[in-house]
């Protein structure tokens, strides 16, 4: 049997040029063994020569693992008035403890205003990867404030806390540069000093009455 095959052949210059000739196969089972032989041989080199140049590499990536993020809102600020910066140290692949101050100097713009605050906050977050990049956080707020109240002109000065539901999906943009897209429900668990419109509210009417949505937008960097 006649067949027709294709070689390499490597010229003076170094360049590969494709030559075809014409060889005789006596038997088609050898001439397929040898195919056989020749195609483990090049997956072996493949594989041995993978190894050389992957082996290092991932070693140098375990070597530069970020294990710290420092984070801000990019919602936050332009929408309501809430300036923060939030470091994480990440614990494990699927977990991340967060903390960072705050600054709260929103203002209530509803039909009946509540008033304006301006609470000192330190942050304090839990962070679990459920699947991939997608999380959920847990994040405590408490803080320091001096909420001036529209209601009866008052300065109401005490400790709060509040407390942050979020879902979110963390988009990696560079090695370092990420996006976290985190919408959240937030409400407040406790006041030293209530505000005149929540007096009379029960626990319950309380939590209820303080339910707010957080559209949250996070750009962070890791090192």
């Amino acid at each position: 049997m006649i067949t027709k095959e294709f070689y390499f052949i490597k010229g003076i210059n170094g360049a590969s040029k494709l030559k075809s000739v014409f060889c005789p196969v006596l038997n088609p089972r050898k001439h397929f063994r040898s195919i056989l032989t020749n195609t483990i041989c090049l997956n072996i080199l493949a594989l041995i020569l993978f190894s050389t140049v992957a082996l290092p590499t991932t070693a140098q990536e375990s070597v530069e693992q970020k294990n710290w993020s420092i984070e801000t809102s990019l919602t936050f600020a332009p929408a309501a008035q809430i300036y923060m910066l939030k470091a994480s140290y990440q614990l494990s692949d699927r977990t991340e403890l967060g903390f960072g101050p705050a600054f709260q100097n929103w203002k209530s713009t509803d039909k009946e205003p509540m008033g304006q605050a301006n609470a000192y906050t330190l942050l304090l977050s839990y962070r679990y990867f459920f699947y991939n990049n997608f999380h959920v956080e847990l994040e405590f707020w408490p803080a320091y404030n001096h909420f001036n109240s529209f209601v009866d002109g008052k300065t109401y000065k005490g400790l709060e806390l509040w407390v942050e539901y979020k879902v979110g999906y963390k988009a990696n943009l560079t090695n370092n540069l990420y996006i976290n897209i985190q919408p959240g429900l937030a409400h407040g668990l406790w006041m030293q000093n209530k505000w005149p419109d929540s007096k009379d509210d029960t626990y319950f009417e309380f939590l209820k009455n303080s339910m707010v949505f957080v559209p949250q937008i996070l750009v962070g960097w890791t090192f």
